[in-house]
C-alpha cells in the first residue's frame, strides 16, 4: 500500500495538497503590450512561486512581478550584457499569488519568463 506523504510545511500545508506547474511566456514586444500573463489565475486556490527566469535581449531592462496588477517583486533591472540579460530568483518561501502571475517590464526588445511553483 502507498502512503501520501502529508509532511506540512512552513510555506502551505501538506505537500499532498500541491498540484506542481511549471510556466512560460515569450514576447517580441513586451512594453507596448504590457502586464503579461506567464500564469494564469487557477480555478481554486492560490499560485505558490518558487523560482523564476527572466532573459531579454535587452540590458537594463526594468521589470515587475504582478498579482494582477498589485506589484509583488520589483522593480528590478536585468543584468549587463556581460550577465547574458538573465535573472534568476529561487524563493525558499514560495510567494502567495491569489490572482494570475504577470510581467511588466519597458522593453520593446523579446523577453522570456519561466515560473515555477504549486497551485495549493
Amino acid at each position: 500500500m502507498s502512503q501520501v506523504d502529508n509532511t506540512v510545511t512552513p510555506d502551505r500545508g501538506p505537500i499532498s495538497d500541491r498540484l506542481p506547474w511549471i510556466a512560460s511566456m515569450y514576447s517580441n514586444d513586451a512594453d507596448t503590450t504590457g502586464n503579461l500573463i506567464v500564469k494564469a489565475d487557477p480555478s481554486s486556490g492560490n499560485l505558490y512561486l518558487k523560482h523564476l527566469m527572466i532573459f531579454s535581449d535587452a540590458t537594463g531592462v526594468s521589470v515587475t512581478v504582478n498579482d494582477d496588477t498589485t506589484v509583488r517583486i520589483g522593480p528590478f533591472l536585468t543584468t549587463t550584457a556581460e550577465m547574458s540579460h538573465y535573472t534568476d530568483f529561487r524563493f525558499e518561501y514560495p510567494i502567495k499569488f491569489t490572482g494570475a502571475l504577470r510581467v511588466d517590464c519597458n522593453t520593446n526588445s523579446p523577453i522570456f519568463v519561466l515560473a515555477e511553483g504549486y497551485t495549493a
